[in-house]
This record gives C-alpha cells, structure tokens and sequence, in this order.
C-alpha cells in the first residue's frame, strides 16, 4: 500500500499499520477487512492476511461460535477472535472497519476504506492459490480435525454495505438445511437416518422481516422472535401458531436426516420410535413394536 500524505509518500505500508498520522503507531493499530477487487480480506494488526474462522465479538455472539475460532491463524498462532470497540475484556487487537483511526467509518484516508461488519463467524478461504485468504459466501464445507462440516455464509446485499454480508447463518433453516447455534450444519450421525433436536437448545433470538418465518416467536411487535429461523418463508407469523411460552419451545422438536435437511413433514423413525412431524415441529411419537 502507498500513502500520500501532502508532499510526503510512503509506499510498502502494511494495511492497518498506521493511525491518520502514520509517523506515530501507538495505539492505531487495529484488525480491519478491506474490498479488493470486488473480493473481501481481512488483515491483523501488522497488516498480515488471515485465513480461516475469524470471530468477531461484541458481547452477544454465542460461546459456541466463539469455540469456533481458529487457533492456527496462518503462520502467526493466534486465536483469531476478535472484539469489536473494546467489547471484549483483555482484547489488544480488536476489529474496527475506523479508517486510520477515524471515527467515521464512511472516511477514505488517501483513498484507503475498510470494510464494516458485523458481530459473528467468517470464513476466509484457507485453500492455497488465488482464492487464498477469499470471505466466504453460500453453503459451505469445512474440513475441520479431519472431518467435514458445512456452514453457510450470508450472500444477500452488497458487500460493500451489507454488514451482515457472510456471516455465518445461526440456528437457521436455509435451502431445507439446518444450522445449529455454532453456524454449523445439523444432522444424523452414528449410522442414523435422521437425528431428533429439541428447539430450545438451538434456539436464538432473532430479527425477522416479511420474508422469514420462526418456528417459536416472542412479543407482539413481529420484529424479534425466539426459536429456528425459517429463511426465505413468506410471513412474520410463527409456525407454533401461539404466544411465545417457554415451556412450548422446550417441549418442541425436530428432525434432520444424515445430510442435515430438515423434515418439513411426513414420518421418520429413531430407535424404534416413529414421529409424525407437521409445519417442522414433531406433533406425535409411537413407539414401533
């Protein structure tokens, strides 16, 4: 990177190295995202690209996201979790999409902009070649301790305003499939068909609009409700077509076969237990002789 700053130029400046006075590094450094070419990286606080899971926390992301971040951050061994505005106690590097310490994100200092995002889980492509170091977009397979996950990153908006643009979906039903409380896809293991999930421990407080659904909801304003996110479902209505009760949630399930789709209806049977399943939620169970 090269900065002009009147008659003086520096080139070769590490990205996030330097405060709007760049002679001075005491307390400018911060971890940032940038746009180049129309592809999204994200860079520590001396400038070097991460790859990987990157957690960027402002106090309300999950412990299970958190468990996600990556302790093997490239070649610098670090934890990639990140807080947002010192929201994190203890946190020296924390993420800022601030322009060499300004305060207005909207600035370009010497044309230089960050990208802002949100409070959540990123996925920066690991794999070597000119993807290397990519945010990640759509479903997505994760090699993780020798074992394969699938998540999916949020391509809906445009990347340069969107702030949620590629984070990772949470509790969530998109395209059929299921993802957990950590991003990650839901499904049956152990040689099982399908896999029964009870709502309550994958449930989340969401914000939901005319075009996703949940299948438990809280208050009566239809902005926020507690349960599955139902993506892509015309309507504010909830599924369980009652007032949010806590006791409903914890006494409702559903089910999910080896590749972690969901099952909207029909029948699925679990160690000798066949359960009827209506609109996602498990309405009746029958154990089978």
């Amino acid at each position: 990177m090269t900065v002009r700053n009147g008659s003086n130029l520096k080139r070769s400046i590490p990205f996030n190295y330097y405060g709007t006075n760049y002679e001075a590094e005491a307390g400018a450094k911060a971890v940032r995202a940038k746009v180049i070419k129309n592809k999204t990286y994200i860079f520590d606080t001396d400038g070097q690209m991460l790859t990987g899971f990157v957690v960027l926390d402002d106090g309300t992301v999950s412990p299970d996201v958190k468990a996600l971040a990556d302790e093997k951050a490239g070649s610098s061994s670090k934890v990639q979790l990140f807080g947002i505005g010192g929201a994190i106690s203890g946190t020296t590097e924390e993420f800022t999409s601030d322009v060499y310490g300004s305060d207005n994100t909207t600035d370009k200092v010497n044309g230089i902009a960050a990208r802002k995002l949100d409070a959540g889980l990123y996925y920066f492509n690991e794999t070597a070649g000119s993807q290397n170091g990519q945010l990640m977009t759509g479903r997505t397979a994760i090699e993780e301790d020798g074992e394969t996950f699938y998540y999916y990153f949020n391509k809906t908006g445009n990347q340069n305003t969107a702030e949620d643009y590629s984070r990772a979906l949470t509790s969530t039903v998109k395209d059929g499939y299921l993802y957990g409380t950590s991003g990650r896809c839901l499904t049956a293991d152990n040689g099982n068909t399908y896999a029964i999930y009870r709502v309550a421990d994958i449930a989340e407080t969401h914000y939901y609009n005319s075009s996703d659904k949940l299948l438990a909801t809280a208050g009566a304003d239809n902005t926020t409700g507690f349960g599955i996110k139902i993506s892509g479902k015309t309507g504010a209505t909830s599924i369980i077509d009652t007032t949010f009760d806590q006791a409903q949630v914890d006494a409702a399930y559903v089910v999910v076969s080896q590749s972690g789709r969901i099952k909207q209806s029909g029948t699925a049977t679990i160690d000798g237990v066949r359960y009827t399943i209506k609109d996602y939620k498990v309405t009746n169970t029958k154990a089978i002789d």
